[in-house]
Order: structure tokens, then sequence, then C-alpha cells
């Protein structure tokens, strides 16, 4: 009984960080599209419309990623909840807290926040223009050109980062790819601090961009 739900937690995690690594790569794919808004409103209204001239495949890709986002927020629900469970109270001294990083004390909190935030984000823009993309650029630009919306964002994406500082490298601990190599080990933890770094970066500078440089006008 007791190998069976050491095993079942083992899985519940490999499913966890295999989908929350599938999402750091459409992150990064997001990211990449989403920069060309530091080049003006021209390029990023280019590169929304061929991004959805590729019609039903942009629909596949979105059901995909609500599948992928349930999964991972469902097992890591379920995770915590089992952790909480067999452990309902605390160790008044952590023998790990001076090992754990800030992003891993409050992975869950900056999971729940994403969670809602991406909620927001949906509404704001996926909904708002209503299936027409040439709506996107003025919507875009109407959201974060508000300040309070444009410092939600800002706010928003550092909190993000965080989530992903953990994130990227717990999921390759969890699987365990190369983790018995004390120099990809190094590598992978600098590899997520740089992703979380352009990740923070490169979407919290973007309402930044548009709210007080005007790059959507």
């Amino acid at each position: 009984m007791i190998r069976k739900s050491v095993l079942s937690s083992i899985v519940k995690k490999e499913v966890m960080s295999v989908s929350g690594m599938l999402m750091l790569l459409f992150l990064a794919a997001h990211l990449a599209g989403n920069m060309t808004i530091y080049a003006g409103a021209k390029y990023f209204s280019s590169y929304a419309e061929h991004l959805h001239a590729l019609g039903v495949v942009v629909y596949a890709l979105e059901a995909g990623l609500i599948l992928l986002f349930g999964t991972h927020a469902i097992f890591a629900l379920w995770v915590t909840w089992e952790n909480w469970r067999a452990r309902p109270v605390k160790y008044i001294v952590s023998r790990s807290s001076e090992e754990r990083s800030l992003s891993s004390k409050l992975v869950f909190y900056t999971g729940l926040f994403t969670l809602v935030f991406l909620l927001i984000h949906i509404i704001n823009f996926r909904l708002a223009i209503d299936g027409d993309v040439s709506k996107l650029t003025p919507v875009v630009d109407r959201v974060l050109s508000s300040p309070g919306w444009a410092i939600f964002y800002v706010f928003s994406m550092i909190i993000v980062a965080l989530h992903v500082a953990h994130g990227a490298w717990s999921a390759f601990q969890t699987i365990g790819f190369g983790m018995t190599n004390a120099r990809f080990v190094r590598f992978t933890r600098g590899a997520g601090l740089l992703f979380c770094l352009a990740v923070g970066v490169g979407f919290g500078f973007m309402p930044v961009a548009v709210w007080l440089f005007g790059r959507l006008k």
C-alpha cells in the first residue's frame, strides 16, 4: 500500500512537471511573438494576423493549451492537498528552510495568482476581440494604456516570473533528467534563472512600452 502510494505521488509530480515544461515552451513562443509590441503597432498587428491566419490550427492549439493548463493546475492542487493532509501540523522549524528559495516557498501562491491572472488576461484580450483579430491591437492599446491595468500587468509578470523560476528547475529535478551530474544541475538552475528574467523583463516592460511610450499608437 505504501509503495503504491509513493509511486502514485511520483506519477502525479511527473505529470505536473511535464505539463509545466510544455507550458514553458508555450510561454517562450508567446514571448517571442509578443516582442513585436516593442517594434510598434504595424508589426504587432502583422504578427497577430499571421498567427490567426492559421485558422483551425489556432483553435486546436488553444484547446490543447486549455487541457495543458487544466492538467497542471489540477495535479498541482492534488499534490499540494496530499502534502498538507499527510502533514496537517507544520514543523516548528523547517530543516530545509535555508535551502529553499523564495520562489520555492511561494510556488503554491504564485501558481494560484497565475491561474487568476490567466482568466483575467483571456477576458481582457481573447474574449474582448470576439474572433476579430483586427480589434486586437486597439484592445491591447486601450487596456495597457490604462495606468491601473499597466501596473497590474507589470506586477503580474513579476509573480509569473517567480513561479517560472521555481518550475523551470523543479521540473528537471522531478523527472530526474541529468540530476546526478552536478554541472548539469548548475546549468539547469542558471538556465531557469535566465528564462525567469526573460519572462519578467520581456513581458513586464510591454505594459510600460504601451502606456508610457505609446508603442501601439
